[in-house]
């Protein structure tokens, strides 16, 4: 068995300018297990001192992320940016949201067909 280095450079900054390195990260993170989409859960990382702190992850509300490598179906995989979209529409029509790579930012509207103004329906997730 062939053992992989990795090598991770981290650290939590400080108001007063101090830094804490981080000298490892293990992904402790739950995924739906129909689609395996991120749900939560934490990063852990091993400070340099030995000790371990976790960073929460939460994905807001019910949110349901595409883009920036999230897809649905394949589609939606490389939008430059996250959007959060309606779950329903996309899981009834998978092809609901290809306004966004077209620049019109089209979304159906309470499950009517692509076309409605722009940015309805999509919500920036922070």
């Amino acid at each position: 068995m062939t053992k992989t280095q990795r090598t991770v450079t981290a650290g939590i900054e400080h108001p007063g300018g101090g830094v804490d390195p981080v000298i490892d990260l293990r992904p402790e993170l739950r995924f739906e297990s129909g689609n395996r989409r991120l749900v939560g859960g934490s990063v852990v990382g091993t400070m340099e001192d030995g000790s371990t702190r976790p960073f929460g992850i939460e994905v807001p509300g019910d949110a349901f992320l595409l883009g920036y490598g999230l897809h649905f179906a394949e589609r939606y995989r490389n939008l430059p940016v996250v959007v959060a979209v309606d779950q329903a529409a996309v899981r009834a029509d998978p092809d609901a949201y290809l306004g966004i790579y077209r620049g019109s930012w089209s979304a159906p509207s309470d499950g009517a067909a692509a076309g409605a103004t722009p940015r309805e329906g999509l919500r920036d997730p922070r």
